[in-house]
Parts: structure tokens; sequence; C-alpha cells
């Protein structure tokens, strides 16, 4: 498994923000877990109100960062369940609908890390 450097991977988390930004996510956070967490260094969570919005959000990122080389990564979940997660190894994306995330609360989990974007 390759490992992106670290600025590439701020860079990475950040356009990808910029992405979701751009397709009118709601919530975004950017968390910088580098000195607590092993497997990653960052974490963006955000919501996309539909199926539509996530399926569009999603193919976005993939073809922003195919455009730029970045195509090491695995994709899990669907739209319809509610939660996509993108894991480009150093940074791990989750795109929830609002309902669900509100149910998994999955960012309480990582509060020890350093908010670096907070777009609500």
């Amino acid at each position: 498994m390759n490992k992106l450097e670290n600025s590439n991977s701020l860079d990475l988390s950040r356009r990808i923000v910029d992405i979701a930004s751009d397709q009118k996510a709601d919530d975004i956070l950017l968390l910088d877990v580098r000195s607590q967490i092993y497997y990653t260094d960052f974490l963006v969570f955000f919501s996309m109100d539909t199926d539509r919005q996530i399926n569009a959000v999603v193919r976005d990122i993939e073809s922003q960062l195919k455009a730029n080389g970045n195509t090491l990564y695995t994709k899990e979940g669907l739209a319809e369940n509610g939660w996509v997660v993108m894991d480009f190894f150093d940074v791990i994306v989750h795109i929830f609908k609002p309902e669900v995330r509100e149910i998994y609360q999955l960012e309480k989990f990582f509060e020890f890390g350093t908010e670096l974007v907070r777009m609500i």
C-alpha cells in the first residue's frame, strides 16, 4: 500500500473539501488526525441530501483526482444507503445523508483531531 507524502495528503484533503463545497455539500469538516491514528492522516466528513447529489460528488471527486494522477483508492457504501466512504489511504472521506450522519455521529470518535476546516 503506497502512502502519499504528508504535504500531498493535505493538498488532496483540501482539494476534496473544495470539490464538496463546489457541489454544495453541507457541514464540511476536515480533521488532521496524524498525531493519534496510524492508518490515515486526514478525515473529511460532509453531507449531501439526495442519492443523486452523493453520486455526483463521488463521480466529481473520482474524475478530478484521476485527472491529477490520484487513482489509488477504495470506495465502500452506496448513496442509497446514505453513506459512502472513499479511502485514499492518507485521506478518508465520509459522505453522508444528514439523517445517517446524525445516527452514527462518527466525528465524535475523532474529537481529538485538529479541525482544519469547518464549513456549515
